[in-house]
């Protein structure tokens, strides 16, 4: 019963899984630089999503593209946005539980009319739910890059935790050969005409029908031989008189009546 129980939670085999994997993450934080904490009052919560595109081949790293979006909250400014394209790649390794991964992305970002550079950064955990979908929790870091000066405000960082959601689509696998032709039937071959069996000896009833045949043929021939009154005489003496018997007689034989002439 227990080794069923473990062959349950185990599931069925893993599929082999293709190299290509779409992935979408949504996230929720705050912002950690001082500046734009204080100066700027982007004191509010941060919401941001991005949808990546890699490459991942059998192995612990993948190739990616990276487009995201972010709205950063203030209590008296407008909401301030960010959108940036990022390429970079994703370390990941076997947990046992899942895969953990590491990824890092650099690209541009444009915020208002400025575009910047930008660095991320995340950290998940990716639990199998279905042959082809990963799913789990994603720890996100954002660096805005500003220009150095006197007027100019301090690099926007921040971070957020979300969940992420990766597809990845399950190669066929190839077909199974098809099973060998059965070899051809030989032709049925003319079976030989039964021998013709010797005659069968007589049965024991045959036999018996020709000794209860011989009586009669006997006293036809007495009748033949001495007439009718002999032959009676002849055949009732053979029937009242008892035969010989191998043994020790047990009764004094009686006297023969004398022969009708």
């Amino acid at each position: 019963m227990m080794a069923a129980w473990v062959a349950l939670a185990a599931g069925p085999a893993e599929a082999q899984r293709g190299e290509l994997r779409l992935r979408a993450t949504a996230a929720g934080g705050i912002v950690a630089s001082r500046d734009q904490w204080r100066a700027l009052a982007f004191d509010l919560p941060v919401a941001e999503a991005d949808v990546r595109v890699g490459w991942a081949p059998e192995g612990p790293l993948a190739l990616e593209a990276r487009l995201s979006g972010g709205a950063f909250f203030s209590e008296s400014l407008s909401v301030g946005g960010l959108m940036d394209l990022t390429v970079g790649g994703e370390v990941s390794g076997d947990l046992g539980i899942g895969r953990a991964y590491v990824a890092a992305f650099v690209g541009a970002g444009v915020t208002g009319d400025l575009v910047r550079p930008v660095l991320r950064a995340s950290l998940g955990l990716d639990l199998r739910a279905a042959d082809d979908l990963d799913l789990g929790p994603v720890l996100m870091y954002g660096h805005l890059f500003q220009l150095d000066g006197p007027e100019q405000s301090d690099d926007a960082q921040w971070l957020a935790l979300g969940l992420s959601i990766a597809v990845t689509p399950v190669s066929s696998p190839p077909a199974p050969d098809p099973p060998p032709a059965s070899p051809p039937r030989p032709a049925a071959r003319p079976r030989p005409r039964a021998a013709l069996l010797p005659p069968m000896p007589p049965s024991d009833d045959a036999a018996r029908g020709r000794q209860h045949r011989r009586p009669r043929a006997r006293r036809r021939a007495l009748i033949t031989q001495h007439g009718a009154p002999q032959a009676l005489h002849r055949s009732v003496k053979r029937i009242l008189l008892p035969r010989p018997h191998p043994g020790p007689a047990l009764l004094a034989p009686r006297p023969l009546p004398r022969a009708l002439p």
